[in-house]
């Protein structure tokens, strides 16, 4: 009976109990947690979808079908930074197709 009693305050006991305790939960997690299913992929792929229409809605007409830009589109040469800080910071760039960018609400 001593014998398990001396191992009980071994030094290396504590850490072990630990590494131990960490492994058989996360053993168990492992086990419970659902596994990743193909549909957060499907969910991904919907939302690039979207993101592409509304690029291709909102911000092509400025910035190019690839994000070359346009001569087309309004500057930000010379409206002062102010504006160009607002434009920027919050994405509310001026239109070049109000008609299209921003239908009438009704």
């Amino acid at each position: 009976m001593r014998f398990l009693s001396t191992r009980r305050r071994h030094p290396a006991a504590k850490p072990l109990m630990l590494v131990l305790a960490l492994v058989l939960v996360g053993s168990v997690y492992a086990l419970v947690s659902p596994a990743a299913s193909s549909s957060a992929d499907s969910n991904v792929s919907s939302q690039v979808a979207a993101g592409k229409a509304i690029f291709e809605t909102n911000c092509s007409s400025c910035h190019g079908m690839n994000g070359e830009g346009t001569s087309q589109g309004p500057s930000l040469a010379g409206v002062g930074a102010a504006s160009v800080d607002f434009q920027m910071g919050t994405g509310r760039m001026p239109m070049a197709r109000p008609e299209a960018q921003a239908p009438a609400q009704r």
